[in-house]
């Protein structure tokens, strides 16, 4: 049995009148056009129920199309009759020989408009499709107050070659690092006004053509063997000291131990942990996933941050409200590091790097350490590596010896006098630290000597993970 399909009709209330400002508009159950018996192409809209919504509007076909096309001047509150109808003979000429007024106006505002305005326009674009960081963000916004200041509100068609050119030598005199990253962020945001077409050409390539670019050395600094080893003796003592910076120290110790950048350490939420098992990361720098294997040392310092870390928190380094990831804690360790002797400030990539160094120091391979690092596979064959990723938690572990087999843990003299120092394991440690791993079992935790002979022999296991 065919169903009878149901016909809906749908009803317009057109009427045919001179528009003017006295023009009675009614509210009708369906929305209806006024057309204007004076410009023929010249209507009112008005929507249903709603006669203060009445619009201006234009709907007229393109010379040798048989399309309308239909373009709202605006809000009959907004012009008189008079006005509204001098813009629609305008547009309707417009139309007519193929040109859009709509795009005509929007380029007109969008080549005057300012470099500020096409700043906030960049950052508004690429961080709703996901391009851009907060970090990088952080960047523009304070580049724009600082460096690119005198050239922020200059519109983007009056700023010329030579004002660029002249801006970039002058500055990179003074920094030469903080301006040319404020240059590449000008180079980018007017690029993407090239790409909208609101320039004709991006003033700011003058500074390559004129070879004027400086180049930047890439940082190398990091902390030497001795020195972490400095740092983690030290932090035994200043934990005990200072209990309410124990979670930066737990930053600390991940960031050093994973070699992860800051911005997935500092963002890491916990629905990315799994407990005594991995942390997922699903979107890195480089555009790919990647699964942490958590070694026990590593499940410590989350198994803490957990405990000390209110349910509802979403963060795993949370900040000191609780209601967003932590803040630069670069002010704690540097005191960690003046108390330890360490002649350095901290800074979160001299511990990537530091991190990539102890690996090459642990015979990790380079390509696990590339893996590791999560750096971009340059070559095919890396890709279809599975062993990196099943090897990734016996290198972290490497890694963790290496660092406990470096850090003191006593000092004391032989018979005959001479000065010894014992060392930590990754099983010390991970006691010390966080009173976990099989030495919590052993009936002789707290014996000293007990202890010092466990450092001498490096009391360890390779077998499955104790992890309490």
């Amino acid at each position: 049995m065919k169903t009878q399909k149901k016909i809906v009709s749908r009803i317009n209330f057109n009427e045919s009148k001179k528009i003017t400002d006295k023009l009675e508009i009614k509210a009708k159950a369906n929305s209806y056009f006024i057309r204007d018996t004076e410009l023929n192409g010249f209507w009112v809209r008005v929507p249903a129920n709603n006669p203060d919504g009445a619009s201006y509007l234009v709907n007229v076909k393109p010379q040798n199309s048989r399309k309308d096309i239909r373009r709202s001047i605006g809000k009959t509150s907004l012009y008189k009759a008079k006005e509204a109808r001098e813009i629609a003979r305008s547009w309707i000429q417009q139309i007519k020989a193929g040109a859009d007024p709509k795009e005509q106006i929007r380029k007109q505002y969008a080549q005057t408009q300012t470099l500020t305005e096409a700043f906030n326009q960049y950052i508004a674009d690429r961080t709703a499709a996901g391009k851009l960081r907060e970090r990088s963000i952080k960047n523009y916004q304070n580049d724009m107050t600082g460096r690119l200041s005198p050239l922020m509100n200059k519109q983007i068609n009056g700023i010329s070659e030579e004002l660029i050119s002249n801006w970039y030598k002058r500055n990179t005199a003074v920094a030469k690092t903080q301006t040319d990253r404020a240059f590449r962020e000008l180079n980018a945001v007017l690029n993407y006004q090239v790409a909208l077409g609101n320039l004709v050409n991006n003033p700011a390539t003058i500074v390559k053509t004129l070879g004027q670019r400086v180049t930047i050395k890439p940082k190398t600094t990091f902390l030497r063997t001795e020195e972490c080893g400095d740092i983690l003796c030290e932090m035994v003592t200043f934990r005990k000291n200072n209990p309410h910076l124990i979670k930066q120290t737990n930053l600390f110790l991940f960031l050093l131990l994973t070699g992860l950048r800051e911005s997935t350490v500092y963002r890491l939420k916990w629905t990315q942990v799994t407990l005594r098992d991995s942390i997922t990361i699903e979107k890195t720098k480089n555009g790919e996933a990647y699964l942490l294997p958590l070694t026990g040392l590593l499940n410590d310092i989350l198994e803490q941050q957990r405990q000390d870390t209110p349910k509802e928190c979403e963060w795993v380094f949370p900040n000191k409200h609780l209601d967003g990831p932590t803040v630069d804690p670069k002010k704690s360790l540097n005191r960690l590091y003046k108390e330890a002797g360490v002649n350095k400030n901290f800074s979160d990539h001299d511990i990537r790097r530091t991190f990539a160094s102890l690996a090459d120091l642990a015979k990790v391979p380079f390509t696990d350490i590339k893996h590791l690092m999560i750096h971009k596979k340059s070559d095919i064959t890396e890709q279809y590596m599975q062993s990196q990723q099943e090897k990734a938690q016996e290198n972290y572990q490497r890694i963790i010896d290496l660092l406990a087999s470096v850090t003191p843990i006593a000092f004391h003299k032989d018979e005959s006098g001479n000065e010894i120092i014992s060392y930590m394991t990754s099983d010390l440690m991970r006691f010390i630290f966080f009173n976990k791993g099989k030495l919590i079992k052993h009936p002789n935790k707290n014996d000293p000597d007990f202890l010092m002979q466990v450092s001498k022999e490096f009391y360890q296991e390779r077998t499955k993970i104790d992890w309490d």
